[in-house]
């Protein structure tokens, strides 16, 4: 039986991973590790894994996210997104395992106005975008046997993102303030895990750079917009300019990816960004310590 050893298993998509496995059996033997149980920034711990379980595939979730905090605390994020991807490459390329590293769409400076391809040369305008850059040319460096997915605006019934600080804000504000003036994709972690599980089972996850979100375009106005039409809330989203609402951090303007060379590979069949979350809305999950 082929053991496939995912990293990270306590965030968004190592959970969101967890909970589809538990759905039903599948011919892989899947083995979730947490910050806690494997850190990739700690080698010698990271090592040990490896000499145990041996894995023919690794899929790695850990990631710094925290794109404002990423800004004052540099160290840690690169620590994380960069050193710590460097060490699955290397342990990657010793076991001859095959890593499925998640990238996002913040590695482009947002100034095409058409989707992004796997082609187009990154250059990231913040900090986690940077470190994440870094991680991928860590990965490209050191192996050959891998698969980076970019994805974007990942959310989740778990942990902290942008649905469910729309969710929480919406019960306790009459007006939300959301800028219109980003568009992207957004993708759950769920349709991403279960992207990542499918492809694995079936021997068919491809090699190289591959763009992984939903189907449609949106800004973060729109997207919130749907949120709270589809939750049955009642809150007023405004729609405001990224210089109305600053941050240290700086985003791109435009950071849709192109999915069509993943569904050209993989025979994918992905779904509208709004099917994607009128879906995760529903689940029971996602209301629960909201």
């Amino acid at each position: 039986m082929r053991t496939v050893v995912v990293f990270g298993s306590g965030g968004q998509l190592g959970l969101s991973i967890s909970g589809i496995l538990h759905e039903t059996e599948f011919k892989s033997k899947w083995v979730l590790l947490s910050r806690q149980e494997a850190d990739i920034t700690d080698f010698d711990r990271l090592k040990k894994v490896f000499e145990e379980l041996k894995p023919e595939v690794v899929v790695n979730c850990s990631a710094y996210t925290n794109v404002e905090m990423a800004e004052e605390d540099r160290a840690s994020a690169f620590v994380v997104n960069g050193i710590g991807v460097k060490n699955l490459a290397f342990l990657c390329s010793v076991y001859s395992s095959h890593l499925v590293h998640v990238s996002t769409d913040y590695v482009f400076d947002g100034k095409k106005n058409v989707p992004y391809t796997e082609e187009d040369v990154p250059n990231p305008i913040n900090w986690y975008g940077y470190t994440k850059w870094c991680g991928e040319r860590f990965v490209l460096k050191n192996l050959e046997n891998f698969t980076i997915l970019r994805v974007s605006g990942l959310y989740s019934p778990w942990r902290k993102n942008f649905v469910k600080t729309m969710i929480r804000l919406a019960i306790s504000r009459k007006v939300l303030r959301v800028v219109y003036d980003q568009i992207h994709s957004p993708i759950s972690a769920l349709l991403v895990a279960k992207e990542i599980i499918r492809t694995v089972e079936n021997d068919i996850i491809p090699e190289g750079i591959y763009h992984l979100t939903t189907d449609g375009i949106t800004s973060w106005y729109d997207f919130a917009r749907k949120i709270i039409q589809f939750s049955g809330l009642k809150a007023e989203i405004e729609p405001i300019r990224t210089d109305e609402f600053p941050t240290k951090a700086q985003r791109p303007a435009y950071s849709v990816l192109s999915n069509r060379k993943w569904k050209e590979k993989t025979d994918a069949r992905i779904m509208h960004w709004e099917e994607d979350l009128y879906n995760v809305l529903r689940m029971p999950e996602m209301w629960d310590n909201v």
